[in-house]
């Protein structure tokens, strides 16, 4: 009788879509909400200072998935105070592990070496998504003078032209509440209320994988309206993921898409990418 196969564990897998950049590069940072993860496997990890090739301090032993060759790539820490902790794919002769932009990477901790491997980045292709763009910060004096100009002007009349929208279907919606049993997934539920209408927790409804990318999955199929794409949030968690700061999202954002291993194998992205949708880079 064949042996079932087991689930990796989320905290012995790690994994990162590789932009383009970082593939010329040869080198990726290790984002915020990972480096729990690295340094649990290997350690503490000294910061760079000046030393020889292949110092044991901060070369790491790995085996290659698909050749079996074991290669030793370069992990430490950067650029004080940052201290951002990188992970080299490439030593400057040459060897370790080549990478192509738009792919992603994934290293699976759970035996007693490493194991690096990388596959397509799928369906989605990430130069075709929809990705926000950075808006410019006012000074406080800008966003007053703004605001005292506006305040003088009358109001204008705006003809509102026709535009197109997703359907968001209430029966999966409803399915969405019961199966989080009115809770929300990020934990903010300090702001909770009861709805009129159910007499029961106010909960709102959000697609982890925005509903704007749509397009990008119909050749497959694939429908955003997904139970699995569906999460429940109080009404501060859900206006935090449209209105909020990085700092304040990206924990969210992991928490919710590190509950979802299906999203990941049906819809082919990774959490990288999906930070990414949400313009966090």
């Amino acid at each position: 009788m064949p042996k079932k196969a087991t689930a990796i564990p989320l905290e012995k897998f790690f994994e990162r879509h590789i932009t383009e950049a970082e593939a010329d590069k040869g080198h990726i940072t290790i984002r915020e909400g990972n480096r729990s993860t690295i340094e649990a496997q290997f350690g503490p990890l000294h910061h760079e200072v000046k030393h020889a090739e292949g110092d044991p301090r901060f070369y790491k032993t790995f085996v290659r998935k698909d050749t079996g060759e074991t290669i030793s790539l370069k992990l430490c820490m950067r650029n004080r105070p940052r201290r951002e902790m990188r992970l080299y794919l490439k030593k400057k002769s040459g060897s370790g592990y080549t990478v192509k932009g738009n792919s992603i990477l994934m290293i699976d901790f759970s035996g007693a070496v490493p194991v690096i491997s990388s596959r397509s980045a799928g369906i989605v292709r990430p130069e075709k998504i929809f990705l926000p763009q950075k808006k410019k910060l006012l000074r406080p004096e800008d966003e007053e003078q703004n605001l005292n100009a506006l305040l003088n002007k009358p109001p204008k009349q705006l003809t509102l032209a026709e535009r197109k929208a997703w359907a968001r279907p209430k029966k999966q919606i409803q399915t969405c509440l019961k199966k989080a049993g009115y809770a929300c997934e990020a934990g903010m539920d300090g702001d909770a209320f009861d709805s009129r209408a159910t007499r029961k927790r106010y909960l709102e409804v959000h697609h982890l994988i925005p509903l704007k990318q749509q397009e990008q999955f119909n050749e497959k199929e694939l429908n955003l309206n997904d139970p699995e794409n569906l999460c429940c949030l109080s009404p501060q968690a859900h206006r935090a993921l449209h209105h909020g700061t990085d700092s304040f999202v990206e924990p969210i954002l992991c928490r919710l898409f590190s509950r979802r291993p299906a999203l990941r194998e049906r819809f082919g992205i990774s959490e990288d990418l999906l930070l990414r949708m949400y313009g966090i880079e």
